[in-house]
């Protein structure tokens, strides 16, 4: 039971760390565009996360959401 309630906890960190990214991005483009593409210790779960935030938002254009998802290929 422990094990779930850490699994959950590290679920909402690395969501809310998602989070911050996106909406850095929504902010400061190039300096989180530069973070995301030369940041190698992210981790794939936060890196999914942050391209699906990415991809929801209103406040990021098409072409970048497209970027964002390129991310996901290398």
């Amino acid at each position: 039971r422990q094990m779930c309630k850490e699994t959950a906890f590290i679920d909402y960190v690395q969501m809310a760390q998602a989070w911050l990214i996106a909406t850095a991005f929504a902010k400061q483009r190039d300096l989180t565009k530069d973070y995301l593409t030369n940041n190698f210790s992210l981790g794939d779960a936060v890196l999914k996360m942050t391209v699906r935030k990415l991809r929801d938002s209103y406040r990021v254009t098409k072409e970048d959401k497209d970027w964002a998802a390129s991310l996901l290929k290398k």
